[in-house]
């Protein structure tokens, strides 16, 4: 019975996530470049992390490293999807992906003056710079949130093991009736 309920313990804790020093990479396009931020799963920003944009065929497009805050920034250069991966010194590896229409919009703004057709194109580009701006913090909030443990998440685990331990206890009573 004893091995039973180890083993049950056992088996729930090999199947939750472990978020001890996970990695985390965040990219959007900001209208020029590629910018992003990578931390821990704690939030703490990782310094002089290496992060690379490799296209879809693997070839290395832009490497840079992160500032003391986590941040960096890679030049946009070719219109791909851009893999971006980010490495710490001691093998810590994570990816995010732009995809090329995250990208599309900028490099196929009209650039001729004149037409109110034109007009309208280059006001597109400047709103769709501007939103790409802000999805960046806006990412990173979403999966923070998504990533916390909360309270009502222990709750249910217990839970979880407290009525295991009950139907254990239902089905030992069932064999050894008293």
């Amino acid at each position: 019975m004893a091995r039973f309920l180890l083993a049950l313990s056992l088996a729930g804790f090999a199947s939750a996530p472990a978020y001890a020093h996970g990695l985390r990479i965040f990219a959007a396009f900001d209208g020029s470049d590629i910018a992003g931020k990578v931390t821990f799963s704690d939030e703490d920003a990782v310094a002089n992390a290496r992060v690379q944009a490799v296209d879809p065929d693997g070839q290395l497009l832009a490497e840079t490293r992160t500032a003391n805050d986590g941040s960096f920034s890679i030049p946009f250069t070719r219109l791909c999807d851009h893999t971006l991966v980010a490495e710490t010194a001691d093998g810590h590896r994570a990816e995010d992906v732009v995809t090329a229409t995250e990208l599309f919009h900028t490099e196929s703004s009209p650039k001729s003056e004149g037409t109110p057709a034109d007009q309208i194109g280059r006001v597109e580009a400047i709103v769709e710079e501007a939103v790409a701006r802000q999805i960046l913090p806006l990412r990173e909030q979403l999966d923070t949130y998504e990533n916390r443990v909360r309270f009502r998440d222990i709750l249910g685990g217990l839970g979880y093991i407290v009525g295991a331990m009950g139907l254990v206890a239902l089905i030992k009573a069932r064999r050894n009736p008293v």
